[in-house]
């Protein structure tokens, strides 16, 4: 057929897709660098207290800020 094409092998495994769409609250502590805000798409804190400063994160890239954030426990965003 004209209209087939092929696809990567992940294309269709759900594992693959979650991990793309899903998105985790992760605190942030002081002295998080600027940029990762910008890559995350929010605007950086002021000021960051002792609780720290919660973001949804995607999924995929909560291993690579492991240095600077913590997964939290409740999904609720202050």
């Amino acid at each position: 057929m004209a209209n087939e094409s092929e696809v990567v092998p992940d294309f269709y495994d759900i594992d693959s897709i979650l991990s793309r769409t899903t998105r985790v609250a992760c605190t942030y502590r002081d002295g998080t660098p600027r940029d990762i805000y910008d890559m995350l798409g929010t605007t950086a804190p002021h000021f960051t207290d002792e609780k720290g400063y919660k973001v949804l994160t995607p999924f995929w890239f909560v291993r690579a800020l492991g240095p600077f954030c913590t997964v939290s426990s409740q999904q609720n965003l202050v």
